[in-house]
């Protein structure tokens, strides 16, 4: 199980370069961005830049942007008297025809002469001071905006919340030769969390977690399981790999025991207080999370553990897999 997953690791981290698409963002100076658009709120539009999609996070007011195209080419307007193209059309083009003798067509001709004449000075103009360099000014400070602060981005607060979800637990043995592991032992686990924003694309979350682990296996025939219980401090750094929604977690977890017994049918023994059981863990944590919405995650972990549970001649550890559901708050 823990190979396929890393397997399906793999395959999501080398097709996530593929999850970007364009959308556009037309100022009201005409200027179009190629972003990537985040969300919409009553006063702001969020973005990531279409060049950094995992970069910093920026915003633009509502009262500058006059529309947005979004990669599927539907079309948010919030100027109604935006036009993508605003020419001037010559009050004399819009007067119907009327008969004139020879004298006034010629007249008219003449007016008609100087009035282009006139509107193509104008147009260039327009188009000079169009090239000053006030209007630069603004253009820059339109294609550089201030970073977003982190009060406007939710997900960059230190963040509190709950998690559980089923466990898929097993024993791996090995003298140093060989290795076997146990069939797996189904169980729950829950705890709570912190998420702290570090920099970047990285967050740190630790846990406290409570986790159902152990193993099944049979002897001469008879079907053996061990219950271990532990409490558990995963120590847990998200990387983003895409916005801020699919993150590779991964760190180290520290576990304590806290209850331990074999059973056989309707029958148990605990063996907690035996000599050849230590009671503290340490383990290797990797995993995916995404985010649902803005409060809900869903996480695949494998944990891979590193300290012998039994003092015997075969050299005991435990492996869990793990799917979570986490809610924030």
């Amino acid at each position: 199980m823990n190979r396929f997953f890393i397997v399906a690791l793999i395959a999501t981290l080398w097709s996530s370069g593929a999850l970007h698409a364009q959308d556009i963002i037309t100022l009201k100076n005409g200027v179009e961005k190629k972003v990537i658009v985040l969300r919409v709120t009553q006063i702001e539009v969020v973005y990531n830049s279409y060049d950094d999609p995992q970069g910093i996070v920026n915003v633009y007011q509502k009262s500058q942007v006059a529309m947005i195209t979004y990669k599927d080419g539907r079309k948010e307007v919030f100027d109604p008297e935006y036009t993508p193209q605003q020419q001037s059309t010559p009050q004399q083009q819009s007067t119907p025809q009327q008969q004139s003798t020879p004298q006034q067509q010629s007249n008219a001709q003449q007016q008609s002469t100087t009035q282009q004449q006139s509107n193509t000075q104008q147009q260039y103009e327009n188009q000079q001071q169009s090239n000053t360099q006030p209007q630069y000014r603004n253009q820059q400070q339109y294609d550089n905006p201030q970073p977003m602060p982190q009060e406007h981005t939710p997900t960059r607060k230190v963040q509190y919340g709950v998690k559980g979800g089923f466990n898929l637990a097993s024993e791996m043995a090995s003298d140093g030769r060989n290795s076997a592991q146990t069939n797996p032992r189904v169980g729950i686990h829950a705890g709570c969390f912190m998420r702290l924003p570090i920099r970047g694309k990285f967050d740190f979350q630790p846990e406290l977690i409570y986790s159902m682990q152990g193993g099944r296996y049979k002897v001469e025939g008879y079907t053996y399981t061990d219950k271990l219980d532990y409490i558990n401090l995963p120590f847990i750094f998200k990387f983003y790999v895409w916005r801020r929604r699919l993150s590779i977690d991964f760190g180290p977890q520290l576990g304590y025991m806290i209850s331990a017994k074999v059973s056989r049918g309707g029958d148990s023994v605990n063996f907690y207080d035996f000599d050849e059981v230590r009671k503290f863990d340490a383990s290797l944590a990797l995993g995916l999370s995404f985010q649902l919405t803005d409060e809900i995650d869903l996480g695949l972990r494998s944990i891979a553990g590193l300290i012998n549970i039994f003092k015997a001649d075969y050299y005991y550890t435990n492996s869990t897999s793990q799917l979570s559901i986490a809610f924030r708050f």
